[in-house]
């Protein structure tokens, strides 16, 4: 599972006990940079499926969700990752547009590069 340096370092409360029973149930957690395309292929290389779960809830971190997202595909596509599995994946972006607040905005973004 890759987490982000700082949250490995810095995580407290419930997000500690969280990753605490992520690793008691076998996960590795790896700490890495989705903005570093080769330290995610690295990563990678080996892996048949990838899950991503980037919060885009935030309007200050979208752009950064985003970035990271393609980021995260171009790597996968790099290492031979046989399926993407992108944040928001509860729902076909393609088609839910109107709902009040566009949750969906940044993955048809995504799609569309």
């Amino acid at each position: 599972m890759l987490v982000r340096p700082n949250t490995l370092e810095n995580a407290d409360g419930n997000k500690r006990i969280l990753l605490t029973e992520f690793e008691q149930r076998g996960a590795n957690l790896i700490a890495g940079d989705m903005y570093d395309h080769e330290s995610l292929v690295d990563v990678m290389k080996g892996i048949d499926v990838v899950v991503t779960s980037i919060s885009s809830l935030a309007p200050d971190s979208m752009e950064q969700h985003l970035e990271g997202e393609v980021n995260l595909i171009k790597a996968a596509v790099t290492a031979g990752v046989k399926y993407f599995i992108p944040s928001e994946f509860g729902g076909d972006s393609r088609v839910i547009k109107n709902v009040g607040f566009d949750l969906f905005k940044w993955n048809r973004e995504v799609d569309s590069r």
